[in-house]
This record gives C-alpha cells, structure tokens and sequence, in this order.
C-alpha cells in the first residue's frame, strides 16, 4: 500500500514538478521587472510633483525679492534655486526616461536669476518672464514621464503575455496527464477503502455474520485480516453477553417476582391486618420493586433492540388506548406524589409494535412522575398530522438543562437535575425510548413545555 501510493504520488506530482521551474523563471523576471517598475515610477512622479511645486516657490519668492530688494529675500531665492538643483539632479539620474534639454534649460534660467533680479523693476520684468515660462519645460519633462511609465507598463504586460504562453502550454499538456494518472491510483486506494467501508459498516449494524473481504495491496489485504479477527471477537463477545443477560433476567426476575408477591400478600393482610404506618411501608417497597422491575426490562429490553437488525412485527394499535393502559400502571405512583394525570390523546389509529411503544410510553411517564413536584400534573398529548403521528408527554418539573438535550438519549447517561423517589435512574430509560423510535422509523426530543417542564414528544410516520 505505501509503494502503491507512493508511486501514484510520485506520478501525478511529476507534472508539476515540471512546470513549477518554468514558472518559477518567468514569475521571477516579470518580479523583478515590476519592482524596477513600481520603483522607478514612484520616484519619477514624486520628482515630476516636486519640481512643479519648487518652481511655483521660486516663482513667489523671485517677485517678492524683485518688489522688496532685501537680503532675505534674496537669501530665501538661493535656497529655492539650491532645492530646484538637487531635483534637476536627481531627475538627470534617469536619462532613458527624460529628455535632458528641458532639464538644462532650467538650470540655466535659475542660475542666472539672482543677477537679472538685483536691479528690482522694471529690469527684472525679461527675467520673471523667463521663470513663468519654465512651466513649458517642467510639462515637457511630466510628458516623459507619463511616456516612460506607460511603455514601462506595456513592456510588464507583454512580459506577463509571455509568461503566460510559457506556462499555458506545459499546463495544457500536462493536465491531462495528472487527471489521467489521479483517476487510476483514486481508483486503485478507493476501492478496496470502500470494502473498508461496507464491512465496518455491516459490522456497525451488528451484522456481524458476514466475513470481512478486501482485495487490494498487500497491506490492506492484512488489515482486513486484522479486522476479520475483531468480527469474530466481538462475535464471540455478543453471544456470550446474551447467554449472560438471559442468566442475569432469570436470576434477577425469580427473586423479584417472588419478593413483590410477598408485598402483594403483606399488603392485602393475609398474614395480618398491617397499621397505616405499616402500609405506607409496604407501598413505598412496591413502589421500589416495580421501578426495579422497570429497570431490569428496560436494560433487557435496549441490549435486544439495539441488536436487532430487522424491522419489528407491526399491528394496528389505537394510540388512546395504549396510553390509558400505560397510565394505569402509573396510578399508585401518581397517588403517592398527589399527581394529576391527563390523557389528552387523541383516538386514533396507527401501525406499530405494541410492547416497545407501551415501554417507551411508560418511560417517559415514570419519568415525568419523578420529576414533577407534589400536587403537580402531567399530560400526556397525542394526535396526528397529513403523514405522520406524534404523542407528547409534558410534566411541570424543573425541565431538562439545554447542555442535557444532546445527549439524555445515550445509554447510561443521565441529566444533571435529580427527580424526586427512591431510586436512582440507571441512564437507560430514554435510550430505550429513542431505540424504540428508531425502530419504527421516527424520532424522540426534548423542548420546554408552557410552564417550564420537560416536554418529550414521539414522532414516527404512520406506515413504514
């Protein structure tokens, strides 16, 4: 496998590694040109800028110092005909770009300006005259720099045009090629990846009869071997898990049964007429030993159904009625807590499997009942919509944390508010509900009902 997709690697890359060269050169030069370009053009037009604004300076200073005839004046001309010098020569750096004429022809005016100025007016008129019209020349030298940056520009393009046809041709040749070779080593990692796939897949279903195949290098053909191996250990592990659990329902249920027979017999005063102190007692242990017996049915019941493969027997069912079924089973529980109890649903028909609707019905009811306070009321709701039935249960306890509703439906996990009652929940009873649905194609969540209470609400279509 790592020779296999070395080699593709190495292939499909090849072209690249190719091109990348080419590329490399002609990005490289069309860089450098546009830096030389970027620089040149941004001291050019900072000099262009400068020298227009130095002129209009001397200008100002020239005519002040003409009316005024004094030394300061004549001092601040120097400085402004030393500032113009230094841009000329700065400019002069550039000869491909500038025509030197304009720049000589300015020199020579502002180097002789201070002398045509000494006389003051109106001698100083020829020589005012020639600095205004130095803005002929400083346009002349703006026009070679708008000329040089625009041919400067057209050589970056054409550069960039030729870059471009060097790197189109490889790309269009090579492209193919790497399309070509990808779609054959893709192939070739795909396929066995995806016998990968159905196996684990199949394995996930607890489908765990079938043997794991894979055909490919040779270290894939190992790895299925290895997963083959962990089939038939948890193979091995399932049936001795239900051989356990069929052990423990015996050996759990026998005591159990005999235990609240016991209660049954205390309670109806067959050894004896037990006092009002003596018969809350003995509700309180049945009490105890139904939602024990719960317990144990729903841990069996959940290891059953989460290993089913296969769609359940489904039989018309009146959904009132199971509801009214379910409730009576509750009833002592609700008379202990002082609940109120609604059945608000609705008679209709659906197709479902009875056992594991009336065990999920009766979850979500034992679970309202321990966590709605005394006095409280709980109500179950049922109806249906154009495809689907839906049954709510909502009860007027604290309601379930928003970090809880994600994940109260995993087996084992429980909310973080605790329910009234002797016994704690063992984290199965939701996990039942939600297999339940599972298995008849729908779905079970939480919200907030009106008053502040957990609402769970059942869903499933009505033919599957």
């Amino acid at each position: 496998m790592l020779t296999l997709v070395a080699t593709g690697y190495l292939l499909v890359a090849m072209p690249l590694m190719v091109a990348i060269p080419v590329a490399y050169r002609s990005v490289g030069e069309l860089t450098n040109q546009s830096q030389r370009l970027v620089a040149d053009t941004a001291s050019l037009v900072d000099l262009g800028a400068a020298l227009g604004d130095q002129l209009d300076a001397l200008d100002r200073i020239a005519r002040q110092y003409v009316i005024l005839q004094d030394d300061e004046g004549l001092s601040l001309v120097h400085e402004r005909i030393a500032t113009v010098e230094n841009t000329l020569d700065a400019l002069g750096l550039f000869p491909d770009a500038i025509s030197m004429l304009p720049l000589i022809t300015i020199r020579e005016t502002i180097e002789r300006l201070p002398e045509k100025l000494a006389g003051g007016l109106p001698g100083a008129k020829p020589a005012l005259a020639d600095l205004g019209n130095l803005s002929l020349h400083r346009r002349s030298v703006v026009r070679d720099i708008n000329s040089y940056v625009d041919q400067e520009v057209r050589a970056v393009n054409e550069q960039a045009d030729r870059a471009r046809q060097q790197l189109a041709l490889p790309t269009v040749a090579l492209i193919p090629a790497s399309i070509a070779l990808a779609i054959i080593f893709t192939y070739l990692t795909v396929r066995p990846i995806r016998q990968f796939s159905v196996a684990i897949n199949r394995m996930g279903r607890g489908r765990l009869d079938q043997p794991v195949v894979v055909e490919g290098p040779a270290e894939l053909v190992e790895l299925a071997h290895q997963l083959d191996w962990m089939r038939q250990q948890l193979l091995a592990m399932e049936q001795e898990k239900d051989r356990f659990l069929q052990h423990m329902s015996h050996e759990l249920k026998t005591p159990l049964s005999s235990f609240m027979e016991g209660l049954a017999l205390l309670h109806d005063g067959v050894v004896g007429t037990p006092s009002d102190d003596q018969l809350e007692v003995l509700e309180i242990l049945s009490v105890s030993a139904d939602q024990l017996k719960r317990l144990i049915e729903n841990l069996l019941k959940f290891h059953a159904w989460a290993d089913a493969t296969q769609t359940p027997d489904m039989e018309p069912i009146r959904l009132r009625g199971l509801v009214d079924k379910v409730l009576m089973g509750h009833r002592l529980s609700a008379r202990a807590s002082q609940l109120k109890i609604s059945n608000e649903t609705r008679d209709i028909g659906i197709l479902g499997h009875i056992d594991s609707l009336q065990l999920a019905v009766s979850n979500l009811v034992s679970n309202a009942i321990k966590y709605s306070p005394e006095s409280g009321e709980v109500i179950v709701r049922g109806g249906e919509n154009e495809d689907a039935w839906w049954l709510s249960v909502e009860d007027s306890g604290p309601g379930v944390e928003l970090a809880d509703r994600e994940n109260i439906f995993q087996p084992f996990v429980q909310g973080s508010r605790s329910g009234r009652g002797p016994l704690a929940g063992s984290g199965i009873g939701l996990a039942v509900v939600a297999t339940c649905m599972r298995r008849h194609g729908g779905i079970v969540h939480v919200d907030s009902g009106p008053n502040g209470g957990a609402l769970f609400t059942l869903q499933a279509p009505k033919t599957l």
